[in-house]
């Protein structure tokens, strides 16, 4: 279902496009500043070998949260997005997960821009470590993929070094001149019959495809499974989204060049 909203945000986006490029000339042609989009939608097919309970020290809820906060001391009433990706391995530091996602082949998320989150790590609520995205937040030029992480606090036994991350889709919404302006980023509803779709299964979905099966390279889908952050979250377009509950762990044996 499309919203006034979204309807009255891709004419603008069309009308003040040409005039909206022309400024981010000066970062380079408007174009190359949305990475590869990759498949996003699809559902991606999960082994039942990969289904399992969690290592040690990736317990959800116990040493890690559901779900991002707004704000301190991360309670229920805060929360804002599921947990959906867990990088591990020898390379799981936040930092190396911010150079891989930044690479073309991985979806070329190669820029910040997004108001800062918290995350619940071992009874603590800390604020993330980064966030990754296809364009700027200050560039309100098309959708895009985003994503905030927090790096883990110790080495786990069985999945090594983990970074727990937050991806999803974003619909850039205008709404003037008709209502007081605003400009913000929704993440895409679910199907409001269905339940299918929505930006916070897209996101999942987005890296796993990137990641394990088209960077040529050593990441892996190691893991999967059910979490049951499927709490639903309206977006500033009046739209819902939710997670339908599933968290990919995804290997990251390797530096930041692959």
């Amino acid at each position: 279902m499309t919203s006034g909203r979204n309807l009255r945000g891709r004419w603008v986006g069309r009308v003040f496009m040409p005039l909206i490029l022309a400024v981010a000339g000066g970062l380079g042609a408007g174009a190359a500043l949305i990475g590869p989009q990759g498949s996003g939608s699809a559902e991606y097919p999960r082994p039942q070998l990969h289904q399992g309970s969690s290592p040690p020290d990736i317990i959800p809820n116990v040493h890690q949260g559901y779900y991002t906060y707004s704000a301190e001391p991360c309670a229920t009433a805060s929360r804002v997005d599921p947990i959906t990706v867990i990088f591990h391995g020898s390379f799981g530091h936040y930092a190396d997960v911010r150079s891989h996602a930044a690479l073309a082949d991985h979806g070329g998320w190669n820029w910040n821009g997004g108001a800062n989150q918290y995350f619940s790590d071992h009874y603590d609520c800390e604020p993330m470590n980064d966030d990754a995205a296809t364009l700027p937040d200050w560039l309100p030029i098309n959708d895009r993929w985003h994503m905030r992480y927090n790096e883990g606090p110790d080495y786990d036994p069985v999945r090594g070094w983990y970074t727990v991350a937050s991806p999803h889709f974003e619909d850039l919404i205008w709404d003037w001149p008709w209502d007081p302006p605003i400009v913000c980023h929704a993440v895409k509803e679910n199907d409001p019959v269905t339940g299918t779709g929505g930006g916070f299964n897209m996101g999942r979905d987005e890296i796993t495809t990137n990641w394990s099966w088209m960077a040529g390279d050593t990441h892996y889908l190691t893991w999967w499974e059910y979490w049951g952050n499927i709490q639903r979250f309206q977006q500033c377009d009046g739209g819902y989204a939710w997670s339908n509950g599933i968290v990919d762990y995804i290997s990251m044996p390797s530096g930041g060049w692959k």
